[in-house]
């Protein structure tokens, strides 16, 4: 396979609060998109995601970030690609909170010639308000750069591994069934 570690592991905590105008039926979800506000180490980071298409296990989507703060108003955060296709989204839509999730995240960086790939080992906790109502074990591999076709080789060896398997569903669609909704 020819991957090689690129630095340590490293464990990261983080919360993901996933928000919509709607908590069913938003306008992001009727366009194909979603926004994470994302908060780790005194950070939050914005992602704004489209639709992708999902095949033998790998997924691509175009997916935009950007800094955020606490504030539940777009308009306040600092310019970024992320923040101004949410705003073209939802307008001047209020953003309400549709679902959230707590990881504790394994990361660890591998390159192969000018690919580079994060592989996390995702410990999700759902919440129901601040109480955590399910839990699921997932790992992510991520293309940070390069060959499409390298990780393709590296999530098949992966995908082979006893006891790892596809996850069922989405993040954003385990949070929300952990909310009850």
């Amino acid at each position: 396979m020819g991957f090689e570690p690129v630095g340590p592991a490293q464990w990261k905590a983080v919360t993901d609060r996933y928000l919509d105008t709607a908590v069913g039926g938003g306008r992001l979800e009727a366009a194909g998109y979603r926004a994470r506000l994302r908060r780790g180490r005194g950070a939050i980071e914005l992602t704004v995601k489209r639709r992708g298409t999902y095949a033998a296990g790998l997924s691509e989507r175009l997916e935009l970030n950007g800094p955020a703060t606490r504030s539940r108003d777009p308009s306040r955060w600092p310019a970024s690609a992320a923040r101004d296709r949410l705003l073209a989204l939802t307008g001047a839509g209020q953003l309400v909170e549709i679902a959230a999730l707590r990881q504790r995240r394994l990361v660890r960086v591998f390159r192969r010639d000018t690919t580079v790939v994060e592989v996390s080992l995702d410990a999700l906790a759902g919440l129901a308000g601040d109480r955590v109502s399910a839990r699921r074990l997932e790992v992510e591999l991520e293309l940070l750069g390069g060959d499409r076709e390298a990780l393709t080789d590296l999530a098949t060896v992966v995908r082979g591994l006893p006891g790892v398997r596809d996850p069922e569903g989405s993040k954003l669609e385990f949070a929300r069934a952990a909310r009850g909704g």
